[in-house]
């Protein structure tokens, strides 16, 4: 079972850590089909905004009929086209219309009306010889061809009559589906139609009083609003293209898109991502579906989820090796038991310490790794601040391996942190002080205090660094010795407090008065930054002393 052990931790540990950055995954979807939600309602809103400015339109138009009397002429009618404007206020349409609802008994008078009136005769079509017609007596385009669509019966077209019907039912402005131009069917863009009932009498027709359920009556003819459908949706996003693929079509002929705006849609997002929703427009159901855009943008989660399920993986791979060594070193100390009580107690005393420090070491690199991740703003930012921190405490190890006793000398720690970021041309007559020994504990946190120390230096010294670094042990007001070490910056320019305390700092004031018991002094003078640190000597060596301790606190 023993033998098991580092394969089940290694197991446990990295399937945890895969877990939770597939956990982190599927938050990250979630969170980007909210932003995507919320984008696709704004382009909903958009066009609510869209038919809203048109239906207004639309109840000026019928309003201005309604206060009318007689006859409006086809110059009265352009003369108030052309203060409103189309173009700007209604993006899209292609014209205002009047139509007289009339019976055929009521077409000679119609017709002997319409001529004293425009000076010409109406041209009726198609003339299909049904009881009741929908006759165009005015209509204004945006393009001046005023005339295109005079004498058309709107009540002879199945798809114009329903919604013509409909109008009259509600009261309200009734919209038609998807149709073909009155002019030449095929060789336009599809267009829509809205009618809304006016019952005041004109052109010689009056309204009648409601038949068949209708509470309004028969009105006496219709302001019709004509508009492109594709331009109609592709003004609600004149000033500012959606990040979203938009289709609208009409929900009686889905397969028929009305418009499509934005870029084209990002294969990359799946169709959990497609949000449809309804729109009503003029009586009628509009679908939207809305999916993500090659310019849809949102924060990710994946190089975090990435570096997590790789620290994972590492910590198993480390525990289980810790574990696999600590077997082994268990299985060779039983080997020598025989041998001698005091060889058991010495191999213990090794497995114990060497168990401490990979723990020691692991929590630091841990912590490290959170503290610089969410201090990072990418993945790239990330490796290369946290590549720097390992080096730093690699060359702390690399000064107490070369002691026999694992003693570091504090000069060569700080030639060596400040030759890895100043370069080896920094010239180390800069520093100056008496020889002073370092534990391991005290030297991984001393390289690891002079690595920030030195890329601060360097981050705002323009590439040129100019430091002094002196040290020198003094008695305590305690009465024992503590080491104060001096750090210098000559700056360029006066230096100020900064307003926000980065990582960085933290690291430095939690190495400096947790792991070692002292305390730190910044100065922030014209001449530039002045550090001082304030660290208790114990036998002339910072963090240790006879007897096996470290940082005063026992093993």
């Amino acid at each position: 079972m023993k033998r098991l052990l580092p394969l089940l931790a290694l197991l446990l540990i990295a399937a945890s850590g895969l877990v939770a950055a597939a956990v982190v995954l599927r938050l990250d979807q979630s969170n980007k089909r909210l932003a995507f939600e919320a984008v696709a309602e704004q382009g909903l809103n958009r066009l609510r905004e869209q038919t809203s400015r048109h239906m207004l339109l639309l109840a000026a138009t019928a309003a201005h009929f309604e206060s009318a009397h007689g006859w409006i002429t086809a110059r009265e009618f352009r003369t108030y086209v052309d203060r409103l404007v189309l173009p700007e206020r209604a993006p899209g349409s292609v014209g205002l219309g009047y139509l007289v609802f009339a019976d055929r008994s009521q077409l000679p008078e119609l017709s002997t009306a319409y001529a004293a009136n425009n000076g010409a005769k109406l041209d009726l079509w198609p003339d299909t010889n049904a009881p009741r017609m929908a006759v165009a007596v005015l209509f204004e385009a945006v393009d001046g061809q005023d005339a295109r669509a005079s004498g058309f019966d709107s009540y002879s077209e199945p798809d114009r009559r329903e919604a013509i019907d409909r109008a009259i039912a509600r009261g309200e402005p009734s919209a038609t589906g998807p149709l073909e131009p009155v002019r030449g069917p095929g060789k336009g863009p599809l267009t829509i139609v809205v009618y809304l009932p006016v019952h005041a009498a004109l052109f010689g027709i009056d309204a009648t009083p409601g038949t068949n359920g209708s509470a309004t009556g028969r009105p006496a003819g219709f302001v019709s609003a004509v508009f492109r459908a594709g331009a109609f949706i592709d003004a609600a996003f004149e000033r500012a293209a959606p990040r979203a693929h938009i289709v609208v079509a009409d929900a009686a002929r889905p397969n028929l898109p009305l418009g499509e705006v934005g870029a084209p849609a990002d294969p990359r997002f799946s169709e959990a991502f497609v949000v449809r929703d309804e729109l009503e427009f003029g009586g009628r159901t509009w679908i939207v579906t809305a999916r993500p855009s090659i310019d849809f943008r949102a924060p990710s989660a994946a190089p975090f989820a990435l570096a997590l399920g790789v620290l994972s993986v590492l910590l198993a791979c480390a525990v289980a090796a810790t574990l696999r060594e600590q077997a082994r070193a268990h299985a060779a100390t039983e080997a020598l038991a025989t041998t001698s009580q005091r060889n058991l107690e010495e191999k213990d005393l090794m497995l114990q310490e060497m168990k401490h420090r990979i723990k020691n070491a692991i929590g630091r690199i841990l912590a490290m790794a959170r503290q610089t991740a969410s201090n990072s703003a990418d993945m790239d930012a990330f490796l290369q601040s946290f590549t720097q921190r390992l080096q730093a405490m690699s060359n702390a190890q690399d000064v107490l391996t070369r002691s026999r006793y694992l003693r570091a000398d504090l000069g060569e720690l700080l030639r060596q942190e400040l030759a890895q970021v100043f370069g080896h041309g920094f010239d180390d007559g800069r520093l100056s002080g008496p020889p002073i020994e370092l534990d391991e504990r005290s030297a991984q946190a001393l390289g690891l205090t002079i690595h920030e120390l030195a890329t601060n230096t360097l981050k705002y010294s323009g590439g040129a660094p100019d430091i002094d670094v002196s040290w020198h042990a003094a008695p305590s007001p305690a009465g024992a010795e503590e080491l104060v070490l001096h750090w210098q910056e000559r700056a360029v320019a006066p230096v100020a407090q900064p307003e926000r305390t980065g990582f960085g700092t933290r690291l430095i004031d939690m190495n400096i008065r947790h792991e070692l018991g002292g305390e730190i002094e910044r100065n922030y003078a014209e001449t530039g930054l002045r550090v001082t640190l304030t660290i208790p000597l114990r036998d002339g060596v910072i963090g240790g002393r006879p007897g096996g301790t470290i940082g005063g606190k026992a093993r």
